[in-house]
C-alpha cells in the first residue's frame, strides 16, 4: 500500500528532482537493510 503511493508520487515529480529523490530512497532502503540485519 505503501509502496504503491510512494510510486505514484515519483511518476508526479519534476525530471530535475527525480534523481534526488531516487538517492533519498536509495540512503533510507540501505538503513533500513542495515537495521534489519543488525535487529
Amino acid at each position: 500500500m505503501k509502496m504503491d503511493f510512494v510510486n505514484h508520487n515519483y511518476r508526479n515529480v519534476l525530471p530535475i528532482q527525480y534523481g534526488f529523490i531516487i538517492r533519498l530512497h536509495r540512503k533510507r532502503m540501505i538503513i533500513l537493510k542495515r537495521n534489519l540485519y543488525f535487529d
